[in-house]
């Protein structure tokens, strides 16, 4: 019996730049490390396909799979067309006494839409319901998939996402600064900040408006490349309101936001808001700053000793480390092994305790 997970392979700049294809490569790479195997597919071009050639398409990359293995699906799966993960999943099923897993990255009703309504039969949710056990962002992001989404299946949380680094880091002799990483720069974050702390955005920012003459874009570069850049300072994890996906803003009060995962392994605390699903741990491991309003940094920083920012430092370092080296991912599927093999439901995230990472992994 093998366990497998699914990785994506898209285009360079996709599998090094797209947070979801970086967490998704990322994911796979870690469980491999404990002994799973890859079901290495691509994006295709759908939309012109029948699906008995999608079913083709499936079939082959779902050959090496045996009665009674586990299969972790990650998803979305990143496809064109919808019909791609719906015939994946009936495929599965088709194998004697497989057992499939979700490990969800994103939920794209959410990401797109905040609005106060009935979920439960939205694609995004409803399709979770075809899984044995679905392995959400975290404990807050279970719940809603639960009260708000619908979704009946076991789910285990997997509390933080990682960011894989394996390179140098800077030392951190700089406090009064600030770090955002994204794919593309919210203009609405750029235009909002008034503070005079100096706050370095990576990603792209073409074509933005820009008054603050304490912002500096740094561009875009690959993810690999950016735990080097943080000589100090904090990492922003809010989000402003969205220009283009309606949802997002509300979304990252649930989600596992990949550059919060890229700060702490970095070694960098975070600036975080007080409705976001790592606040409290934030809080409560000295992670960082709980902040609502990014313009009351300058005060928070100016109130803050050097001595308050070294710890800070030091608490980071055992999460850096476990982050840096794929522990939530590998935890979460082993976890969900046990669960779907073993029958052992004590780590489901209704009854999880607090995750706690102390000294060395």
């Amino acid at each position: 019996m093998a366990n497998w997970i699914t990785k994506i392979n898209g285009s360079d700049n996709k599998n090094t730049s797209a947070s979801g294809f970086v967490a998704n490569r990322q994911a796979a790479e870690s469980a491999v490390a404990v002994g799973f195997k890859e079901i290495n597919y691509f994006t295709y071009a759908l939309r012109e396909a029948s699906d008995e050639e999608i079913g083709i398409r499936v079939t082959t990359l779902l050959s090496g799979v045996k009665p009674k293995d586990v299969v972790i699906v990650q998803w979305p799966m990143w496809q064109s067309d919808n019909r791609f993960e719906q015939i994946f999943i009936q495929k599965l099923r088709l194998i004697p006494e497989v057992k499939i897993a979700a490990m969800v990255w994103d939920v794209m009703s959410w990401v797109k839409d905040d609005r106060e309504r009935d979920y439960t039969g939205d694609y995004s949710l409803r399709s979770l319901n075809d899984f044995d056990l679905v392995i959400a962002a975290n404990r807050k992001m279970a719940g809603r998939m639960r009260n708000e989404g619908g979704v009946k299946s076991p789910i285990l949380s997997m509390d933080l996402s990682d960011s894989l680094y394996k390179g140098p880091l800077r030392e951190k002799k700089v406090m009064k600064k600030l770090y955002f990483i994204g794919s593309r720069i919210n203009q609405n974050m750029v235009l909002n900040y008034t503070a005079q702390t100096p706050f370095d955005m990576i990603g792209n920012a073409s074509g933005l408006d820009k008054k603050n003459d304490a912002i500096t874009f740094l561009g875009t570069m690959p993810s690999d490349d950016v735990p080097f850049r943080f000589d100090g300072g904090f990492g922003v994890v809010q989000y402003a309101k969205p220009v283009n996906f309606k949802g997002m803003q509300k979304y990252g009060e649930y989600n596992n936001p990949l550059k919060l995962s890229q700060y702490l392994a970095a070694g960098i605390p975070v600036v975080i808001g007080s409705q976001m699903a790592h606040a409290e741990l934030v809080k409560s491991k000295n992670l960082g700053i709980v902040l609502d309003d990014l313009n009351d940094i300058d005060k928070v920083l100016a109130e803050m000793t050097l001595e308050e920012y070294q710890a800070k430092l030091e608490a980071v370092k055992p999460w850096s480390q476990a982050i840096r080296t794929g522990y939530f991912a590998k935890r979460a599927c082993l976890e969900a092994v046990r669960v779907l093999k073993l029958g052992k439901t004590d780590s489901l995230a209704e009854k999880a305790v607090e995750t706690t990472v102390e000294g060395k992994l």
